[in-house]
């Protein structure tokens, strides 16, 4: 976790909050047969997007860019349960903040992008517009 939060400068890679409330989460779920405790299979988020994330609300593209479970944002709008959404949806098709290894590591770069990948493969969300 240390290491983890270190690569994104101890900020939330979607938000960019700091103030030492950052968790590391896993992007391939530590209890898939896949996992690693690797630097490439975390990212830094603060509590909410943690949260978000591990319940596949949001995925984050092997290009760093972040798509949303529109399902789910329409089932908290029409339930009258949207409250917060903005937590989603201000974030949409942005890119999360690259950990340092990013542009340093070709290796660790693509370690990530297959984590990415293949955590992407455990949603129904749709894919993001992107080059990748």
């Amino acid at each position: 976790a240390p290491r983890v939060k270190k690569q994104f400068d101890y900020s939330c890679a979607v938000c960019a909050v700091q103030l030492e409330i950052v968790e590391a989460a896993h992007i391939i779920p530590v209890n898939d047969q896949h996992s690693s405790d690797e630097v490439w299979n975390g990212l830094s988020l603060c509590p909410n997007h943690h949260t978000l994330f591990d319940a596949r609300r949001f995925i984050i593209e092997p290009t760093l860019q972040i798509a949303v479970d529109d399902e789910t944002i329409t089932f908290l709008q029409e339930s009258d349960r949207a409250s917060g959404i903005e937590l989603l949806t201000n974030f949409r098709g942005q890119k999360i903040r690259a950990p340092h290894f990013w542009e340093k590591s070709r290796e660790l770069q693509g370690r990530m992008r297959e984590a990415l990948t293949y955590s992407r493969s455990l949603t129904g969300i749709a894919q993001a517009e992107s080059n990748y």
